[in-house]
């Protein structure tokens, strides 16, 4: 139509796509310094890209971002990467053991979760030595290192204990050596009660690199003390009429040496008597008995002892000793009787004495025995007769002597040592006196044939008397 033209409509359909995000398999954490992985250029679903760095750092987490390339509908998008930096195993293990103690185990996994070997597998208690750890390769670990010291065993020093008398109280056994090694005894205490050379081991507590060790402790005897004196006395003779002491005693405790002495009278100390004897030269009355003691200490070691009490008797003269009845042929004289004692006078009487003089005459020893008279004898010490007599009644020889025993024999006389003694009746009894008729040995028997040692004895006569039953017989030997 003229005029104009006419009018038409037509329609367009657009289509709006969403954009499309890559996607991509994520990558796990990797351990720094390992090889880095590769960033793909296609994501899983198609989309073909770049990435802001091609390559992934191995030491450094790090996000990365990709972008699609032209003409896709898609969206850029990031990938982030944790790079993670290696364990380092750890081990509760020794830093050093002991020489030749038990070898610790080499765990194969660390205490932290870490699994791996060893190298060398086992711990050598002979040697120090190094152990590497190497991980399992797909743990983020290192490799890592253990020195351990074999160290050798320390020995306790033990302070040397002196000589331990007997009985006395012992030192406690330190707990702690002097090089500071702590243990336990065995035995725990030092017994003292009994004499020698005793071990006791020290054994180191646990957890210490130290051996046991040993000590040697000596328990040393007491000085053993026994009061003697010549010819083993007892009694000092006093004079009552004037107070006099007519013969003293000298004690010896028979030892001498690297001693101090200190001697006693019945418990008190006795001022100045510190030698190892000790000579009585008080006197007290007749019938009074007194206990003597010596204490020796030893100087070098400091043991001591106490004697046993020595009892000591004062008495006056005695009579002296005899057979009360003895034979004799006609024409023997006084002189020929058997009597046990010092100085003998002999007198007609019994009679005794009101001072140190006697009250009547002596009989002369030229006198001729007549038989079955009893004569009387006494004695005189240091000036003082004895105030009693010993009678003796002499007889002439019977067919059967029942004071003699029987093929009695005795040798040798003079005696150096022993005395032999033989007879047919058994002997029961010997008694051997002094020249004062002090007991000097006496002993029960019930032999035929006696051997008698006589070698303490000091030189001299004696009289031995030998009984047998209802019989006996003294004898007169000269002891060198």
């Amino acid at each position: 139509a003229s005029g104009g033209n006419p009018a038409f409509s037509t329609t367009t359909t657009a289509v709006i796509t969403a954009s499309i995000v890559p996607t991509f398999t994520p990558i796990a954490p990797i351990c720094s310094g390992d090889i880095a992985p590769m960033l793909p250029a296609t994501s899983i679903n198609g989309i073909v890209g770049t990435w802001s760095s091609g390559v992934v750092s191995n030491y450094n987490s790090g996000t990365y971002t990709f972008t699609p390339g032209v003409g896709q509908c898609a969206n850029p998008t990031t990938m982030t990467i944790i790079v993670s930096p290696p364990i380092a195993p750890a081990f509760n293990l020794p830093n050093s053991i002991c020489f030749e103690s038990t070898s610790p185990m080499l765990p194969a996994t660390s205490i932290n979760g870490m699994v791996g070997t060893w190298s060398p597998a086992v711990v050598s208690n002979n040697n120090s030595g190094t152990y590497t750890f190497t991980p399992v390769a797909v743990q983020c670990a290192i490799q890592t290192t253990m020195t351990i010291i074999v160290s050798p065993p320390i020995i306790p020093v033990i302070a040397t204990i002196a000589p331990i008398c007997q009985g006395n109280v012992a030192p406690p056994l330190q707990l702690i050596s002097t090089n500071g090694v702590s243990g336990t005894w065995s035995p725990s205490t030092i017994d003292t009660n009994y004499i020698g050379n005793y071990i006791y081991t020290f054994t180191p507590n646990s957890g210490q690199c130290a051996l046991p060790s040993t000590v040697g402790i000596d328990i040393i005897q007491n000085p053993l003390l026994i009061i003697s004196n010549v010819n083993n006395l007892t009694e000092i003779y006093e004079d009552d009429a004037t107070g006099t002491l007519i013969q003293g005693l000298t004690l010896d405790c028979l030892l001498s040496g690297s001693y101090t002495y200190q001697w006693y009278k019945d418990g008190m100390v006795i001022a100045g008597a510190n030698a190892s004897s000790y000579a009585i030269t008080d006197s007290w009355l007749n019938g009074i008995t007194y206990n003597y003691e010596v204490v020796l200490t030893n100087t070098v070691t400091s043991c001591s002892g106490t004697s046993i009490p020595f009892a000591v008797t004062s008495s006056p003269v005695p009579p002296p000793m005899a057979n009360p009845t003895q034979v004799f042929v006609p024409g023997q004289t006084l002189a020929s009787l058997i009597v046990m004692g010092s100085n003998i006078q002999w007198y007609a009487s019994s009679f005794g004495r009101t001072s140190s003089s006697t009250t009547s005459m002596p009989l002369p020893l030229t006198t001729l025995l007549v038989a079955n008279t009893t004569y009387y004898a006494s004695q005189t010490i240091n000036g003082f007769e004895s105030a009693l007599r010993s009678p003796v009644t002499v007889q002439l020889p019977l067919a059967n002597d029942q004071f003699s025993l029987k093929d009695l024999s005795f040798s040798p006389n003079p005696v150096v040592d022993f005395f032999n003694i033989k007879s047919a009746n058994n002997i029961t009894n010997v008694t051997i006196y002094n020249n004062l008729s002090q007991i000097v040995y006496n002993q029960i028997y019930n032999n035929l044939d006696l051997k008698i040692d006589l070698s303490q004895l000091v030189s001299g006569n004696y009289f031995v008397k030998i009984a047998s039953n209802n019989n006996q017989q003294v004898l007169k030997v000269l002891k060198h």
